[in-house]
């Protein structure tokens, strides 16, 4: 689980010309591994990442961007 605070600054709106807070508020990603030996040598693994595919704001600098949503990998390892 991945926990970010809530990140809210100032800004005056243009439109209006009034001062209003802007930002989002705190939230939380949590990402699942599951992982099953098939075999001494084989094994199957699910990967989750933003199970609860929450929308949020990344930043980058001074670029803000949508955050990555939920994403399934599922790998099979096999060993020689």
């Amino acid at each position: 689980m991945n926990w970010q605070s809530e990140n809210l600054s100032t800004a005056t709106n243009p439109g209006t010309d009034l001062t209003e807070r802007v930002g989002q508020g705190a939230y939380a990603l949590v990402d699942l591994m599951a992982r099953y030996d098939l075999t001494g040598q084989t094994s199957l693994q699910l990967n989750i990442g933003n199970a609860l595919d929450k929308r949020y704001m990344a930043s980058s600098g001074d670029t803000y961007l949508w955050g990555e949503p939920r994403r399934v990998l599922v790998t099979l390892n096999h060993g020689f």
